[in-house]
């Protein structure tokens, strides 16, 4: 793919002083129509999808929309809408699982609750392959999408032009990366741009019907996104099958499996096994009662993992600066940590009835360890902010 002879920060600092009618007329001025608008027709997707159609770019920019064949009947005719009312597309593409047109026969090939039981390989075959077929037939060399950083997790960091991490010969064209909820909303309303109803029914993002709730107002814009999946977690019992798949496709190729289950953590205090548990989590952490601690205990911050789970993959460099925040903040004589490798083995029975119950990893407790053991269970957003200020509220610790 031909970029102008810059570095790509270089040309991320000059975009990022662009208008977004700018940024996208940059952008076709150089690919034509290999610049390739990919949407869900989501709100920040419609903002994009109006500036193209000012702009004139709708007549030969193609777009794209990938219908996982699961999505809310009210995405369905919202998008009829859009077709038939408001934007002429003239190169618009729905792009469906490979062989499946339909529902019935992608729920009959694969099982109604595939998106439950086996969630990476559901997001693989309903979203992340219709999505690499169709740049590739459509010869993508740039492809727009409406990701901002204000959307937090991963795309906390996203540039405005990036390489497409699935190819690196293909560019991704983020656009609104520098936009806020408020501006997209702003936008929206100041030029009367159409959106998916559920976004007035507290839908604050949507996607399949079965992982997509509507949330209550000031919460995290995608907190209502993958409903009892957690894409940032991952179930245990979909992570288990997918290992045990993995060690035995590993010993029928005569190759190492073990050596790859690993997921250092150099400044956890301990490495709980089920032999441990008692010992190191309900029972450790006497600190001869030095006055400062809880009832004379050192508190533990337990994580749960799987080291071939991609949320915990994810979340470690977190896990690690959160680490390093009660180190720089002096308390660490005040609380342990540790993690437990939840991939072969369940929470001991002493553990759960002191009420740990794991459903996907990664998974945080505070344990204020004494008699009785306390168990605190953490249900936020797996950042390092959220998660300290849960510690400093839950342990009361000062930690910033």
């Amino acid at each position: 793919s031909k970029l102008p002879s810059a570095d790509l920060s270089s040309i991320n600092a000059e975009l990022s002083k662009m208008e977004l009618d700018d940024v996208l007329l940059w952008a076709y001025e150089i690919y034509g129509n290999r610049l390739v608008d990919v949407t869900s027709f989501g709100y920040s997707g419609m903002v994009i999808l109006h500036e193209l159609n000012q702009l004139g770019l709708l007549k030969e920019v193609p777009v794209v929309t990938v219908d996982t064949l699961h999505l809310f009947p009210e995405t369905y005719a919202f998008i009829d809408t859009v077709k038939e009312r408001h934007y002429n597309m003239q190169h618009f593409h729905k792009y469906t699982p490979r062989d499946y047109p339909d529902r019935a026969g992608f729920d009959g090939a694969y099982g109604v609750d595939l998106w439950k039981e086996e969630p990476d390989r559901y997001n693989y075959l309903a979203k992340v392959e219709p999505t690499m077929r169709a740049l590739g037939e459509l010869d993508a060399a740039v492809w727009i999408t409406g990701r901002r950083r204000d959307q937090g997790g991963e795309r906390s960091e996203v540039q405005i032009l990036e390489v497409d991490s699935s190819d690196k010969s293909r560019y991704k064209l983020n656009p609104l990366a520098n936009w806020s909820h408020e501006d997209i909303w702003g936008f929206i309303h100041d030029h009367g741009i159409p959106y998916n109803p559920l976004h007035d029914r507290g839908y604050t993002s949507v996607g399949d019907y079965m992982t997509t709730a509507p949330v209550e107002k000031g919460a995290a814009e995608r907190s209502g996104r993958f409903v009892g999946l957690g894409r940032t977690e991952c179930g245990i019992h979909a992570t288990r099958k997918k290992i045990k798949r993995m060690r035995q496709e590993a010993e029928k190729a005569g190759r190492d499996f073990e050596g790859t289950m690993s997921l250092p953590c150099p400044g956890c205090d301990f490495d709980v096994t089920p032999s441990t548990f008692d010992d190191i989590v309900l029972h450790g952490g006497s600190s001869n009662n030095n006055d400062d601690d809880v009832d004379g205990y050192r508190m533990l911050l337990l994580e749960f993992y799987s080291p071939l789970c991609g949320g915990c993959q994810e979340f470690a460099p977190k896990f690690k600066k959160i680490i390093k925040a009660l180190a720089e903040a002096g308390v660490k004589n005040k609380i342990d940590v540790a993690r437990y490798d939840i991939t072969d083995h369940d929470v001991p029975n002493s553990g759960k009835d002191a009420g740990i119950a794991i459903l996907a990893t990664p998974d945080l407790y505070l344990v204020k360890r004494g008699d009785p053991v306390k168990i605190v269970h953490y249900d936020g957003e797996h950042e390092v902010e959220p998660v300290i200020q849960w510690l400093s509220q839950k342990a009361g610790l000062s930690v910033r």
